[in-house]
């Protein structure tokens, strides 16, 4: 195109009144997006303890001339851990790096935005994808603000949240979008270039996340499902296209295997590797010839290919004896990809381990709407995933009742849009299959299953979600005809509800794993007066945080040294009440030097006893936080009257007669009454503690009552009472008890001296102890 010719297409694009809108609609809602994703940037650091970890590594692939290292230094001891995320994820960070230092341009700074510029380009991206499905403005301004406002994509995509799906959809979408560009071309010299492409952005994918090749089953889905309609529809056109999409999955393989050959990526799913994947599309190939041979020879084949009805019934037959040869000949491949969930690495965690982490759980009913709000409602596919929180657990109903309801999309049809129009055309029923509408369908349907296993995957599904959800509203408002108006009133007041929840929700929004101020504070003391070769024994999430900011050797972390055989005794010291101390000192420990414990950890008890797999009953390890406390005091004393949420009060009586003090605590559960064995007096500021037992009763609880004072004196009254808890007594005789609140600036022991400790830092939320022998 001529330069004159150029410059009177764009003036035409100018003069489109219908364009301009979309514009400025659709930059006001990037716009929003941002804002929404940048809420937690006003917090230090990151959102999750995996970005520290992350952090951490980076700090050493910049240190060690901008090359990812294998194993992180700072991760596990006296045995360095292993990075087994793929080298991409570090280098999202580490190339920009290496050329924005020159601009004063940190990589701190780098790691906490570069997810938000990825979400924009998912934006993007995802709308042009839409646009390769329908071109009418309409359609294209929902796409852009379900996906912009979309609470489940923001979960990977805003500041400070580092991980690998923060980046994998990007590629992923990419890679469809040359897909269907290659399918719409034509026989040309340059075919072959989309298809390329959509194989290089797969091995993207797979290179900055474990779980990428996710990307790969979405385009095996879409080609099995392009076959089966293409066959079923008499489209010879699009089965010869199939060996053009095998080729970019083998281009994909390539890069793979060349990943792995370079360590860039440590590890992929079994069904995805050398000789089951070459396997796989050598059955696809063989397949889809078989498919073309009777299309081409329908002559030979009428019994076979006559009609809709044989076609329907060869796929079905196809498909019986596909399933069946693979579950007999590669069963690891039905059970991995269809079955388990097979897209991302648990690594060796126990059961009882990984059912703490809470990402790795299904998700609820509240979950989803937390992701999606009223969305989900729009396509009749996501109210069966609503409904499998509820009731629906079998992965076969699940697949099955999922492609039945995905097939109404394919009589939603179109006819006389009009490109850069705002609803044009005429919403009818007709059947249609389009390759961008297969392609949508199968990577819907992969992540709403995904979906369905674990609440991390809420990212994944969020673009392909917006985008039949967007459809399915421009659809239905073309439908209204003359009445158009009342179906845009809808969608206006719909997506301003959307943009009002979203705002409300991300003001609420604090870092995960109780990351606060006081704990990153502590992380800084302990960087600048430890030595650098320090060893740290912490809960486990907790250590990505000591290696990151702390700059510190952590036994565990959340991700390189999440290790079980550390993780579970170590939660088993902290709540064993038998005093015993060997933990500390044998090597599964690792000896460490330093001993960061938190008072969060409290709220993380059940967690912690799941994974410690202890014998007794749950009910030993409770406590109860009082919410309120009143204090009267006179002549002979205080008493402080204390409730809580659960309906727990308690009574503590300070008599203060004389030279004596006098302690005196009972505990109320609705009508009855019992004495507290012990009150703890504890300084929440210095650590310093005053531990009580009552003698005055026959009979306790076994209980611990402990009361927390300011060191800021309260004229008139005993102690300056801040909060208090009731202890039941298996927590409070356990080492996690005795490390929080027993253990002061004087040296506190274990088991007759067999291991000594001394508080170094304290603050409200971190203690800090020296580990001494």
């Amino acid at each position: 195109m001529n330069l004159k010719g150029f410059y009177l297409k764009f003036a035409n694009l100018t003069l489109n009144k219908n364009l301009i809108i979309f514009i400025l609609i659709s930059f006001a809602l990037l716009v929003t997006s941002v804002y929404i994703k940048s809420v937690l940037l006003k917090y230090y650091g990151f959102y999750e303890p995996d970005g520290f970890f992350h952090f951490a590594v980076v700090r050493a692939a910049i240190n060690n001339n901008f090359i990812v290292p294998n194993t992180l230094s700072l991760s596990g001891w006296p045995t360095h851990a292993e990075v087994t995320e793929p080298a991409g994820l570090y280098y999202m960070t580490v190339i920009p790096y290496a050329i924005l230092q020159f601009f004063g341009i940190n990589y701190y700074d780098i790691m906490r935005l570069i997810p938000i510029l990825f979400g924009i380009l998912d934006i993007l991206l995802g709308y042009y994808l839409a646009k390769s499905y329908r071109k009418d403005l309409f359609f294209s301004l929902l796409v852009v603000a379900l996906i912009a406002l979309n609470l489940g994509l923001s979960a990977r995509t805003s500041g400070t949240i580092y991980r690998g799906d923060s980046f994998a959809t990007t590629f992923l979408l990419l890679a469809l979008i040359f897909l269907v560009k290659g399918l719409k071309t034509d026989e040309s010299k340059h075919m072959y270039l989309p298809y390329a492409a959509t194989g290089l952005m797969l091995g993207l994918s797979t290179g900055v996340w474990n779980g990428g090749i996710f990307a790969v089953a979405i385009i095996l889905f879409a080609t099995v499902i392009m076959m089966s309609l293409s066959f079923i529809t008499d489209n010879l056109k699009i089965l010869n296209k199939v060996n053009y999409i095998l080729l970019s999955l083998v281009i994909w393989f390539l890069i793979e295997s060349l990943f792995l050959f370079m360590n860039v990526i440590k590890f992929v799913n079994a069904a995805f590797s050398w000789p089951l994947f070459p396997v796989i599309l050598i059955f696809i190939g063989i397949g889809n010839l078989i498919l073309t041979t009777l299309l081409k020879s329908k002559d030979r084949f009428r019994v076979y290919t006559c009609n809709i009805e044989r076609r329907i019934g060869t796929i079905f037959a196809f498909g019986v004896i596909a399933f069946v040869i693979t579950s007999i000949i590669f069963p690891a491949i039905i059970y991995n990809v269809f079955i388990a969930n097979g897209f991302y690495i648990k690594g060796s965690n126990s059961a009882s381990f990984a059912s703490t982490i809470q990402e790795l759980q299904p998700p609820t009913t509240s979950f989803l709407y937390a992701s999606f709000g009223i969305v989900p409602f729009f396509t009749p596919m996501s109210i069966i995933m609503y409904l499998s929180t509820y009731f629906l657990n079998d992965t076969v109903a699940f697949w099955l009742l999922s492609l039945i309801a995905i097939v109404p999309y394919f009589f939603l049809d179109v006819e006389g849009q009009q490109e850069n129009k705002l609803l044009s055309g005429n919403a009818v029923f007709r059947f249609h299959i389009e390759p961008a509408l297969l392609i949508l369908a199968a990577y819907y349907l992969l992540t709403e299953y995904l979906q369905m296993y674990a609440v991390r995957f809420n990212s994944l599904i969020a673009v392909p979600l917006s985008i039949f959800a967007a459809y399915t509203l421009y659809w239905l408002t073309l439908r209204l005809g003359k009445y158009k108006v009342v179906g845009i009133a809808i969608v206006v007041v719909l997506i301003v509800s959307i943009i009002n929840t979203d705002l409300i929700y991300s003001q609420n929004l604090v870092q995960a794993d109780q990351i606060n101020p006081n704990f990153i504070g502590a992380m800084a003391w302990m960087k600048n007066n430890t030595p650098s070769n320090a060893v740290v024994l912490t809960l486990w999430p907790d250590g990505s945080v000591v290696e990151g900011v702390a700059n510190r050797t952590s036994i565990t972390d959340s991700v390189g040294s999440q290790d079980p055989s550390i993780a579970n005794p170590f939660a088993a010291f902290l709540l064993n009440n038998s005093n015993q101390a060997q933990f500390l000192l044998n090597p599964l420990s690792s000896k460490p030097s330093y001993f960061v414990a938190r008072y969060a950890w409290l709220i993380e008890t059940s967690g912690i006893y799941t994974e410690s797999e202890l014998n007794a009953s749950a009910y030993n390890y409770a406590y109860a936080q009082f919410t309120s406390f009143q204090e009267n005091a006179n002549a002979n004393g205080t008493l402080v009257t204390l409730s809580s949420q659960q309906g727990i009060g308690a009574q503590l009586q300070i008599s203060t007669r004389g030279n004596n003090t006098g302690i005196n605590a009972i505990a109320t559960f609705g009508n009855n009454a019992s004495a507290v064995q012990r009150v703890v007096f504890f300084n929440l500021s210095d650590g310093n503690y005053s531990a009580i037992n009552q003698t005055a009763y026959n009979q306790t609880n076994g209980g611990t009552l402990l009361v927390e004072y300011s060191d800021v004196p309260k004229p008139g009254y005993f102690i300056n009472v801040t909060g208090a808890y009731l202890f039941n007594k298996g927590i409070a005789e356990s080492n996690l008890f005795k490390l929080l609140f027993l253990c002061g600036p004087q040296k506190c022991e274990w088991d007759n001296n067999i291991a000594t400790m001394q508080l170094v830092y304290n603050n409200p939320d971190t203690k800090i102890t020296a580990v001494l022998r």
